[in-house]
């Protein structure tokens, strides 16, 4: 039965996170890497629910359910992962393929979110000063489980859970930049039909 209706909701999130990363290159063009680290999101989150959703929860009871309902919530939780990265340089040309696996695994819930993500970047160097100006394309591939309340008008309470999939294709422009030998900065914007994105990443490497 369909839930919510994607015409009408919406979902604002900002999400921090701060992860550490190990790698390897295990052979000249094959990198491998582990990640662990934690993240914190805040969401503003409306659903508008469907009309059968509304009239099938509402049998044999005086409750309404409203056709739109607005809620925030935060949470953090612990993230996992794989990665591959492969590559190469031509003079200014540069080229990249990577492929992730990140497990999250929320504090609030108990629930478990597995994302699979495949992102295909080209650009160009400008040398000596460490700035790269790049343009690509992500894929995700996502599973999370999603559980809440919704208080209705009579002061009952709505429990529900929610199994959600969700495939996506994200055009991305940004760039990386070096700022010495250890630290890096790097900034994407990214849109697609139904998603638009800001995503910033400061890093040291040793």
């Amino acid at each position: 039965l369909p839930l919510v209706d994607p015409l009408g909701s919406d979902l604002e999130s900002d999400v921090l996170t701060a992860q550490f990363r190990a790698d390897v290159w295990v052979l000249p063009f094959l990198n491998v890497s582990v990640l662990f680290g934690e993240m914190e999101t805040d969401s503003d989150v409306t659903l508008r629910f469907t009309p059968a959703f509304q009239a099938l929860a509402g049998l044999g009871s005086d409750r309404e359910i409203p056709e739109f309902y607005s809620f925030n919530t935060s949470t953090d939780g612990t993230t996992a992962g794989l990665g591959l990265l492969t590559g190469f340089q031509y003079e200014q040309l540069v080229m990249s393929l990577s492929l992730n696996y990140v497990e999250t695994v929320t504090a609030d819930t108990n629930s478990e979110i597995e994302a699979i993500m495949w992102m295909g970047m080209v650009g160009y160097d400008f040398g000596a000063i460490g700035l790269q100006a790049l343009a690509g394309v992500q894929y995700l591939d996502t599973d999370r489980s999603i559980e809440g309340s919704i208080d209705l008008e009579n002061g009952e309470a709505l429990e529900f859970s929610i199994d959600v999939g969700l495939e996506e294709t994200t055009f991305l422009l940004g760039f990386n930049k070096d700022i010495g030998r250890n630290w890096t900065l790097s900034s994407f914007i990214g849109a697609n039909g139904t998603k638009s994105s800001l995503t910033a990443n400061f890093g040291y490497r040793w």
